[in-house]
C-alpha cells in the first residue's frame, strides 16, 4: 500500500524552499472561522460545518427587504466604482431572542455560495475578531474580488470593550477596508449599543429589526413544515389544525412557533399540556427558580402566605374586592411587597403554630397584622380558609386604619 503523503509541493521564501502539502488556488465556497498565530506571523481560515434545519423564505417583510437588498448590492459594483466607494455594505440585524435571525442569515449565506460561490466568514469570539484583518489581506491578496459575506455574531458583547471597539470600527469603516464584502451583525440588545455604531450610516448602511412572526409568516411556515413531512395540507382537518396552532402561537418567537411543530408531531406531546409548557416558559421570561429555594422564603406555606398576602393588600383606591398580590413584586402605598414575621423568618416553627408568630406585617404598609386563627391555621391546614372570612377580615382592617388616620388627623 502507498504511504500518505503528508507534503506535496514547496513554498519559497527567498532561497528557502519549505515543504508543504495539498495546496488549493482558491478557498471551497463555505462557512470559515479567521486564525491568526501572531508568533509565527500565520494567517489561516478553519473550515465551519453547520448543522441547520431546513430553511424557508418566509413572506416576512423584512426578510425580503434583507435579501433584496444583498441581491442589489451584489449587481451595483459598477456603480460603486464609479463613484469611488468601497463596494461593502454593512447590516445590523436585531431582534429578541430566539426569533430566527440566524436562519435569515444562513439562507442569505446559502445564496451567496450557491449563486456566487461565495464564502462566509464567522466573528463570534475576541480571538476570530482579533485575526479577521490579517486573514482578509492575505485572503484578497490570492483572491483580490472574491464575494465574502463576514457575519458578527451578539455584536454588543464585543463592543462593550474599546480596545476590540476600535478594531470593529476598523472593519467596519477604517483605513484599511477591503471590497466585495457584506458585513451583517446581530444583537438581542440594540439599547445598550452607541450611537457611533447605531448612527452612522458610514458603519451600518441598514439598521433593522426582525420581529416577531405575524399570522401570515406562522402559517406559511407552519404549512411548509407538514407540507415536507408528507402532510396533506389541503386536507380540512390539517387545515384546521393549522390555523388553530396559528391562532394559538401568536406573540410567539420563531423558537417557540417551531417547538409547537417539534412537540406536537415528532415528540408525540398531548397538545394542551404542549402550550400549557410554552406559555409557563414565556410566563416565566428565563426566571427560573429551585422548588426548594422557592418554599424557604416564608416555609412551606409559601403559596397560601401569598394568597393571603394579596387579600391583606388593599389597592390604591382601597376597593372592597380582593386584589391577588405577588408579596414579592408589589411596593409602595398600597401595595404589599412582601409577608414577613416580626422579627427572623417564616420557618418551621410557624407550622408548630406558637404564639410568637402570630403577627405578620404586610410590609408595603410595614403595620404588623395581628393574624386571626382561621388565617393561621391556613398555613397548616390543606383546606383553604373562607374567601368571605377573609376579605372581612381585610376589610376590618383597612376600617381600623382609616379611622386610625382620623384620629391621627385630628390630634394634628
Amino acid at each position: 500500500m502507498e504511504k500518505e503523503r503528508h507534503y506535496t509541493r514547496y513554498v519559497k521564501s527567498g532561497k528557502n524552499y519549505q515543504p508543504i502539502g495539498e495546496t488549493r488556488d482558491v478557498l471551497p465556497a463555505g462557512f470559515y472561522y479567521p486564525v491568526y498565530d501572531s508568533y509565527h506571523d500565520k494567517a489561516y481560515f478553519t473550515q465551519k460545518d453547520l448543522i441547520m434545519p431546513k430553511l424557508y423564505v418566509l413572506p416576512n417583510d423584512v426578510q425580503i427587504e434583507i435579501l433584496d437588498d444583498i441581491k442589489r448590492f451584489w449587481q451595483s459594483e459598477d456603480r460603486y466604482k464609479q463613484f469611488g466607494n468601497v463596494y461593502k455594505r454593512n447590516i445590523l440585524l436585531y431582534s429578541l431572542p430566539g426569533n430566527g435571525k440566524t436562519s435569515l442569515i444562513t439562507i442569505m449565506c446559502n445564496k451567496l455560495i450557491e449563486e456566487h460561490d461565495g464564502i462566509v466568514i464567522f466573528i463570534d469570539n475576541v480571538s476570530a475578531l482579533t485575526a479577521y484583518h490579517s486573514c482578509m489581506e492575505r485572503f484578497r491578496d490570492v483572491e483580490p474580488n472574491r464575494k465574502v459575506i463576514t457575519i458578527i455574531e451578539d455584536f454588543e458583547r464585543l463592543a462593550k470593550d474599546d480596545h476590540y471597539t476600535a478594531m470593529l470600527l476598523q472593519l467596519l469603516d477604517g483605513n484599511t477596508q477591503f471590497d466585495n464584502v457584506v458585513t451583517i451583525a446581530t444583537t438581542n440588545y440594540p439599547q445598550i449599543l452607541e450611537k457611533r455604531f447605531t448612527c452612522r450610516p458610514s458603519r451600518f448602511n441598514l439598521v433593522i429589526e426582525y420581529k416577531k412572526p405575524n399570522e401570515e409568516v406562522r402559517r406559511a411556515y407552519i404549512t411548509m413544515k407538514l407540507k415536507d413531512a408528507g402532510m396533506n395540507v389541503d386536507d380540512p382537518k390539517i387545515k384546521a389544525d393549522i390555523e388553530r396552532y396559528v391562532f394559538k402561537t401568536d406573540g410567539y418567537t420563531f423558537d417557540f412557533v417551531k417547538e409547537v411543530i417539534q412537540g406536537i408531531y415528532v415528540d408525540q406531546i398531548d397538545e394542551t399540556t404542549l402550550f400549557e409548557r410554552l406559555n409557563e416558559i414565556i410566563k416565566k421570561n428565563g426566571k427560573v427558580v429551585v422548588s426548594e429555594e422557592e418554599s424557604k422564603k416564608i416555609g412551606f406555606a409559601y403559596e397560601k402566605a401569598k394568597r393571603i398576602g394579596g387579600l391583606l393588600c388593599s389597592s390604591n383606591d382601597q376597593s372592597t374586592e380582593p386584589r391577588p398580590i405577588d408579596p414579592e413584586e408589589g411596593e409602595g402605598y398600597g401595595e404589599c411587597d412582601g409577608i414577613e414575621e416580626d422579627e427572623g423568618t417564616l420557618d418551621d416553627e410557624w407550622a408548630s403554630n406558637s404564639s410568637t408568630h402570630n403577627q405578620v406585617k404586610v410590609s408595603g404598609f410595614g403595620i404588623p397584622v395581628k393574624l386571626p386563627q382561621e388565617i393561621r391555621e391556613a398555613f397548616e391546614n390543606p383546606e383553604e380558609p373562607s374567601m368571605d372570612k377573609l376579605i372581612s377580615h381585610r376589610n376590618k382592617i383597612m376600617k381600623e386604619w382609616a379611622e386610625k388616620d382620623k384620629e391621627d388627623d385630628k390630634g394634628n
